[in-house]
This record gives structure tokens, sequence and C-alpha cells, in this order.
């Protein structure tokens, strides 16, 4: 970023050039794709996306593509389209998030998510993929959609 495009940032901004900057230096996601879900999770930490072992540990566990099936299929995508760093729809109003954007969460998240007795609200939880990751992390999690086939589909994956 050039000087004058930072001080106009930081004059719209007014304090928060720093996040702007921060999320502009970081490596471009769509760079982390991979051909598998272990793949996918160890590209994320070679890009500096996850930062910890917890997190990279759980996006382990929770294989994404478990959780692409959409509301009109009850088929698996292939392991190299749930393996892009990128949204998939889940239905004709809803998509599963990209794995950067999960990562993210999980690790802004992170010293909530190992307190004891810790207890998460996923808000819009879709095909259940942070629902479960957040659950991992050892505490309750809950789930909340707006729809009953995203419920469902939901209570499928996780199953």
């Amino acid at each position: 970023v050039d000087e004058s495009a930072e001080r106009s940032i930081s004059h719209h901004m007014r304090g928060k050039t720093a996040l702007v900057l921060l999320l502009y230096n970081r490596s471009f996601a769509w760079m982390s794709s991979g051909s598998s879900n272990d793949q996918l999770v160890s590209n994320l930490v070679r890009d500096g996306v996850i930062e910890t072992e917890a997190v990279a540990s759980v996006m382990r566990r929770v294989d994404r593509r478990l959780f692409t099936r959409t509301i009109f299929s009850d088929s698996l995508r292939s392991k190299t389209d749930a393996s892009r760093d990128a949204p998939l729809p889940i239905s004709d109003a809803a998509t599963i998030s990209a794995p950067h954007m999960h990562a993210r969460c999980l690790e802004l998240l992170l010293p909530q998510l190992v307190r004891p007795n810790a207890r998460s609200l996923d808000v819009g939880s879709g095909s259940g993929y942070l629902t479960v990751a957040f659950a991992l992390f050892g505490g309750t999690a809950y789930g909340i959609e707006h729809t009953q086939a995203l419920t469902d589909l939901a209570k499928t994956n996780v199953k």
C-alpha cells in the first residue's frame, strides 16, 4: 500500500488502518486449496492463516467433505471440490464458508473455546461444520439455523 493510499484508508477507517494492513499483508487465501482435507489444512498453516496447532488439529479432525453435501442431494462432493479454499453452496440461499474463514474464526475464538466448561453458539450454523469444530475444543456447542432444511442437513452431517 503506498503512502497516499494508507493516508486515505486511515482517514476513512479512523484508527483501523492496522487491521486493513494486516489483512492486506496476509497471503491470498485461495492459494491454500489442496487435494485432500489434510493438504488443505497444511496449506492454511503454510500460508499463515492457521497459527496454532490446536486449530490445525481440529480442522484436520473435521473433514470438510462430510459437510459439503447440499439439501438437494445426499451425495458427497469430490475430495478436490471439498478441499478448495472457497465457499460452496449447500442450499439455494446458503453456503459453507471458505476454510480460511473457518480457520480465522477458530483462531480468534480459541482463547474462549479452550476455557473450562466453554459454551459456544453458532448462529447460522448451515451444514454444522463450525459447530462441530467448536465442540472438539472440549466445550458444549450449539448451532441454530433459520430453515428446517438446513437444520436437517446439519443433523445428518453431525451423525
